[in-house]
């Protein structure tokens, strides 16, 4: 499981999910107890990362389109002030 640094939305989920793969392959040939509790916390905390990382996306595109909006608006006074 390697980390990067620069990774786009989708390959970091794409990323995330062949991690969490990878994860239920090495529960399926797991008997230790322990090992599967540490393996179950992994595999929790991937799915974590992936409902975070699509929640800051949605939030991110929310502040993107109240952008557009803001400029939307103020060019509109520009233009009913010149006109």
């Amino acid at each position: 499981m390697k980390s990067r640094v620069n990774l786009s939305f989708r390959q970091a989920v794409f990323q995330l999910k062949r991690n969490e793969i990878a994860l239920l392959k090495k529960i399926e040939k797991t008997t230790d107890d322990n090992s599967l509790n540490v393996l179950y916390a992994m595999l929790e905390a991937n799915k974590k990362a992936i409902q975070a990382l699509t929640f800051e996306n949605i939030v991110m595109g929310f502040i993107g389109l109240a952008g557009i909006v803001v400029i939307f608006g103020s060019l509109v006074k520009i233009a009913a002030i010149i006109y």
